[in-house]
């Protein structure tokens, strides 16, 4: 009889963005959010407008702070299921 052992990832969430056109430079918003404390990495598809975010299981970044940083840069964002 061997161990399962259960691997636990990172929080993930997949946001559709609003409001990328308005933005010269879209990378500067994932390099942004990397900045926050606790995010690991943000990758954004520039074509379909989906941002997907990973940070760290013990840090207190939560979805909310992430839309709100969004939100700064005078962009919209709701979660994808």
């Amino acid at each position: 009889m061997g161990f399962q052992f259960l691997f636990r990832s990172d929080p993930t969430v997949k946001l559709s963005i609003f409001g990328l056109d308005q933005i010269s430079n879209p990378r500067i918003v994932t390099s942004s959010l990397e900045e926050l404390e606790g995010v690991r990495e943000a990758k954004l598809d520039t074509k379909k407008n989906i941002m997907k975010v990973v940070w760290k299981k013990n840090s207190r970044v939560t979805k909310e702070d992430l839309i709100s940083a969004l939100f700064r840069f005078g962009l919209a964002a709701e979660e994808l299921c």
